[in-house]
């Protein structure tokens, strides 16, 4: 992502309403429902490396906390998340509106809350396995004549993704773009398998 993108970023996430959020239907009440109480279990492996110095990209928490910006530190992390999927079929503008959303929901939180580094990856992770998720899961959602129920299955995805997010093993440090990769695509295909994407 260039930084053009990052300045459209930035502006969306000022003009953008809090409640906004993308207009994607769910899936069919029949569904598993996922227990938010036991954890999503990971295809992503869990991965050794350390940091930028094991394969030469990939986010420092000690070097994003010493920018002292907020918005810069979530933008740069989610320029890594989106880099880590060099076949990322995320279109521009649904990419653009994802960092919006992590550019506002950084402003948003309190001046003595703000969200460390870990946290503003493992939501950048959850809103992309969720966007990826409802995407593949498309044609089983349009399918469905409730809206009721289409938006509790979409709510149902969300919850997922942020609990796969939360949960994921990730380096204390600051993950690879590799690592960043592998639990994205863990996330996506783990959500895709509950939710039935593909069928």
């Amino acid at each position: 992502m260039g930084r053009a993108r990052v300045e459209v970023a930035r502006a969306a996430a000022a003009a953008a309403p809090a409640d906004a959020q993308v207009a994607v239907p769910g899936v069919p009440l029949a569904r598993p429902r996922v227990r938010l109480d036991e954890p999503v279990r990971s295809h992503a492996p869990t991965l050794l490396a350390t940091g930028p110095s094991s394969s030469g990209r990939g986010l420092n928490y000690d070097e994003l906390r010493a920018l002292d910006d907020r918005v810069a530190v979530g933008t740069r992390i989610v320029e890594a998340a989106f880099d880590s999927r060099a076949d990322s079929t995320i279109e521009d503008d649904e990419s653009r509106e994802i960092v919006a959303k992590v550019v506002e929901w950084i402003l948003e939180s309190p001046a003595d809350q703000t969200p460390t580094p870990d946290e503003i990856v493992r939501h950048s992770i959850e809103l992309i396995v969720a966007d990826v998720t409802l995407t593949e899961v498309g044609d089983t959602i349009r399918a469905e004549p409730s809206r009721e129920r289409r938006a509790e299955a979409e709510q149902e995805i969300r919850d997922a993704a942020t609990v796969y997010a939360n949960q994921v093993t990730l380096n204390a440090t600051g993950p690879t773009e590799q690592e960043i990769a592998a639990a994205i695509e863990g996330g996506i295909h783990e959500l895709g398998r509950i939710f039935g994407a593909g069928e």
